[in-house]
């Protein structure tokens, strides 16, 4: 909610009994849109500080608020022995449009074992020179989800890149995982490379995120 600051400072006279006004019966949550309060402020103390003096306003937000902070992504690349041939190379060619797409972002290279982990970052040369890897093994989604679990925060948003077939774990043990992700507001979005066997999995993934499912 923006609150001009006039309005405020009529609120404070309505409330201290300068001259007559109006005021908001909600707290006060916002000043201006592209700030998020640290602290809940006191509607009563805020518009007593702010009826004395509109100077007061700017030393007021820069300690009370923060701007929003940027919306991060991790990529999870399956680099299994199923993911060999084609698949990889359209997998290594959407990987790459997500990091140059976006501002800030992750990689986690896996197969049943995390291969490589890097918390988002705006450096696309370290992510770009990660992705070359030889797909083998088996394939455990979960221990990769878990991996974006420690860089992951509310609202950031997770692209896996996989067909889908986890060799190395339960179909229940991923589900548990992505549902953990789930309650911490985090989706977890399904570039499905060459679904076939592995289509279900993906489909489920999406819906219990909430999220998208792309197919290629």
């Amino acid at each position: 909610m923006a609150i001009a600051l006039e309005e405020l400072i009529r609120y404070g006279h309505y409330l201290f009994g300068e001259k007559p006004g109006f005021g908001y019966e909600k707290e006060i949550i916002g000043y201006t849109q592209g700030l998020k309060p640290i602290w809940d402020l006191d509607l009563r103390k805020t518009t007593y500080m702010l009826a004395i003096t509109k100077n007061l306003l700017y030393s007021l937000v820069f300690r009370v608020y923060r701007p929003l902070a940027e919306k991060e992504y991790i990529v999870l690349l399956d680099c299994s022995g199923s993911m060999k041939g084609e698949k990889f190379e359209k997998a290594l060619a959407i990987a790459l449009s997500i990091i140059y797409k976006y501002k800030r972002v992750g990689l986690i290279l896996f197969n049943n074992k995390i291969i490589k982990s890097i918390p988002p970052t705006e450096n696309k040369t370290l992510l770009v020179n990660s992705l070359f890897v030889i797909p083998r093994e088996k394939t455990n989604i979960s221990i990769a989800l878990e991996e974006a679990m420690k860089y992951a925060k509310p609202k950031s948003e997770i692209f896996i890149i996989t067909d889908a077939v986890p060799t190395d774990e339960t179909v229940d043990e991923l589900i548990e995982t992505v549902r953990k992700l789930a309650l911490k507001n985090i989706k977890v979005h399904v570039i499905g490379i060459n679904l076939k066997e592995g289509k279900i999995v993906a489909e489920t993934i999406a819906k219990i995120s909430s999220s998208l499912l792309y197919e290629f």
